[in-house]
This record gives C-alpha cells, sequence and structure tokens, in this order.
C-alpha cells in the first residue's frame, strides 16, 4: 500500500557522493525527510525520496557540500508531465469516446416497411415536422406518440408500429389495401369513390348503395358505391344505415400517350468499370473517400454499401462502400427510322408494363408513328381496365349530418 502511494505522490532515485554523506543524513533526519532504499556503491550511494521532500533538501545540499544526480522520475505526476508531449492523442481519445457517447444516445437512421402508395419521404417529413428526426435524443422519442401522428396523418394507414432498436428507428405500416382487408377496421364505416375517368363495365355491390349500373360514365372523384344506405323505419322517416362499402368493380380507362424523339440524338459511349480501394461509413458519419478517381464531367460513379455485420460495435452499423467508375463520351449522330422506332417501342411497353403493375388488365394500345423532318412520334390512345377505387371514411352521425374522412385505396376486385 505504501507503494502505491509513493507512485501517486511522486518519487527520485538519485545518486548521492560519498564526501559528506554522512552530514547529508543526519540533515535529512533532522528536517523529518524520509529516505528509503539506501544503496550503497563504490564512489556513490543511490537513495529513493519522494519529489515534496526533494524540493526540500536544497538547502541541505549546500550545508553537506555532497553531489546530487537524478537517476529516475517515477510515479504519477511524471508521467503527467511525460504525457504532455502526447496532448494531441489524449484530446483525440477523449473526443472519439466524446463522438461513442453522443452517438449511442441520439437517433441516427429512420426506415420505413410496408408503404406502398405512401413513399418513405413522405413519412420522414411528417415525422420532421412533429418534431421527430435523425439527430434526436433517444430519451425524447415516444412511440405512441409518433403512431398516432402518422394515423392522423395517413388515413391510408389501418395499422402502425414503431420500434427502435438502438440508433435506428423501423416504422412499419399496412395499408387498406383489398390485399390487407383482414386489417381493416370493417366496423369503421366508409364509402368508395372513382379513382379515374371511364366507363363502368362492371359493378357488383356486396355490401352498401350504388346509383349507377354498368355502361355509365363516371369521373374521378365520383361516389361509386356508398357506406351510406338509405332506408325508412316504422313511422315512415327516413335515414341512413351505415356500413363499409364493399363490391367488384371494373372500370375502362382511356388515356392518351405521346412520345416523340429527335433523329439528331447524342449518344454517350461508356468504357470499362473502374475499381478503387473505396471507403468506410459508420451511422450517418463518412469517412473520406479514399480513392483515385479524378473528378470529372463524363463518368459514372456506382457505389456499393456493404454491411459488415461481424464488425458492429454496440448498436452502430458500420459499412464498407466499394466504388467503382465508368468513363464516358457523347458523340452526335443521326438515327435511321427504325432505330427511333425501336426506343418508341421500348418507351411504350415500359408505360404498359407500369400499368400493370398498378393493378390494370387488358390494356389495349391504338397508338401510330408519324414522322417529320426533326421528329418521329408515337401517339395514340391506350385503353385498359382497373378495379382501383378510393375509400373514404365515414364519420358517426351527428345532429348535423354525416361527414367524410380522408381518402384510402381500395382494389374492387
Amino acid at each position: 500500500m505504501e507503494s502505491i502511494f509513493r507512485l501517486i505522490k511522486g518519487y527520485l532515485i538519485i545518486r548521492i557522493s560519498k564526501q559528506g554523506f554522512v552530514r547529508f543524513l543526519n540533515l535529512c533526519l533532522q528536517n523529518n525527510i524520509y529516505l528509503w532504499d539506501i544503496l550503497e556503491q563504490e564512489k556513490e550511494i543511490l537513495i529513493s525520496v519522494t519529489l515534496h521532500d526533494f524540493l526540500k533538501i536544497q538547502d541541505i545540499v549546500r550545508k553537506s557540500k555532497v553531489k546530487i544526480h537524478i537517476i529516475n522520475r517515477r510515479g504519477f505526476p511524471f508521467y503527467m508531465v511525460r504525457m504532455r508531449r502526447y496532448l494531441v492523442l489524449c484530446v483525440g481519445i477523449l473526443f472519439c469516446l466524446f463522438c461513442l457517447y453522443y452517438q449511442k444516445t441520439h437517433l441516427w437512421t429512420i426506415r420505413t416497411e410496408g408503404n406502398i402508395s405512401i413513399t418513405s419521404e413522405q413519412i420522414e417529413d411528417c415525422l420532421k415536422e412533429n418534431g421527430f428526426y435523425c439527430g434526436m435524443r433517444r430519451d425524447q422519442f415516444q412511440a405512441s406518440q409518433t403512431e398516432k401522428v402518422l394515423k392522423e396523418t395517413f388515413d391510408i394507414f389501418s395499422w402502425v408500429s414503431t420500434s427502435l432498436d438502438g440508433t435506428e428507428l423501423t416504422v412499419s405500416v399496412i395499408e387498406n389495401t383489398a390485399s390487407n382487408d383482414e386489417f381493416v377496421q370493417k366496423e369503421f364505416p366508409s364509402s368508395l369513390y372513382a379513382s379515374h375517368d371511364g366507363i363502368i363495365r362492371k359493378l357488383v355491390v356486396n355490401n352498401g348503395y350504388t346509383k349507377y349500373k354498368v355502361n355509365d360514365e363516371v369521373k374521378t372523384g365520383d361516389l361509386i358505391i356508398s357506406g351510406e344506405v338509405p332506408y325508412s323505419n316504422n313511422d315512415g322517416i327516413n335515414s341512413f344505415h351505415l356500413t363499409f362499402a364493399q363490391g367488384e368493380y371494373l372500370c375502362e380507362v382511356k388515356v392518351p400517350f405521346h412520345k416523340s424523339y429527335q433523329r439528331t440524338q447524342d449518344k454517350p459511349i461508356y468504357g470499362v468499370w473502374e475499381s478503387c480501394l473505396g471507403s468506410m461509413a459508420w451511422n450517418t458519419f463518412f469517412f473520406p473517400d479514399v480513392t483515385s478517381f479524378k473528378k470529372e464531367t463524363n463518368c459514372i460513379i456506382l457505389r456499393e454499401y456493404i454491411d459488415l455485420n461481424f464488425l458492429s460495435l454496440f448498436d452502430y452499423k458500420i459499412y464498407y462502400i466499394k466504388s467503382q467508375q465508368r468513363k464516358f463520351k457523347t458523340i452526335r449522330r443521326t438515327l435511321d427510322e427504325e432505330e427511333i422506332k425501336e426506343q418508341l417501342t421500348r418507351e411504350i411497353r415500359y408505360y404498359i408494363n407500369d400499368l400493370e403493375q398498378s393493378g390494370a388488365s387488358n390494356i389495349i394500345p391504338d397508338v401510330s408513328f408519324t414522322a417529320s423532318e426533326k421528329e418521329i412520334s408515337l401517339y395514340g390512345i391506350i385503353t385498359y381496365f382497373t378495379p382501383d377505387l378510393i375509400r373514404k371514411n365515414i364519420t358517426p352521425q351527428t345532429d348535423e349530418g354525416i361527414g367524410h374522412g380522408t381518402d384510402n385505396t381500395y382494389n374492387g376486385t
């Protein structure tokens, strides 16, 4: 224990000449200066003395006329003096610990699951407007308040759940679509409205009331199947029964299509992909991009983020960013008519694929090519059938009447 206190206070090992050592020793005893580890050598004597007592022996050395020489310095005070040269290193370590603590106590990533018609950016903007954003403290996050805000803002969400995993917030939602009917609260009354201008080709009401029939023309926003079913009671008073509107619906939609390409175009000619070392990313903090790429105008840089799960520290995510570059140059050339028609055919094929993915069926394109001196165009009408309807919740009946909520999507098949 005594040796530990000596290290805390600091001590020195000094070398003293033998001439005058006896007088030096007596003066130290008179002044209560503690000496230990006295070791006699041929011409000198080694002793240990605390830093505090060493500062008091200056007069004793002068009176005893001995010569002293410091051999070694040990203990915490001398260690701190030596560490001053590593000041930058110490500050860097403290800063690194502070960054670890700061990152651990804040929210840095928001991930969404299950959203289809509402984009992740819209959800993040909604959360930001209500005080939930990347960079906020984790202890300020309230799951119940977040879920309430999302449900009130987006009525299309029938179910919302939030979970905080480390520094990442996961928002899971289920939308009111036909594939999620089991999650929709069917006891809540609602009506179905047209989502496109067109002609009704199929209409079967399973639940609700309608004034339309097959081959009727409808406009976007028209009430197709109402959740307000009229009836008369025994007293002859007309009223409404609120219900969850359901049915089978198919609408024929005609949309114009027009796309044109210039005969003279700039065509890029690509080179080979060049790889480099890449860089590292830690949550939202990125290390410098260690690449040999020069910033050029005509080049494509592709970065692939590889999640290094085995290097994850606490709740942080570490990524390796693999970078590739592909240079290109453009040449201006005149395309022949067949090449342009092939491009336009590809464009209408992409458009039809998008319609099919949105639920459209029996797509019939009625288009034709027209050519001029500078460009070739493809235009006409595309006919397709869609079962999509817009669901609007109905608020409970009051003395003032019946109100309506906001839009929800519904697939009428």
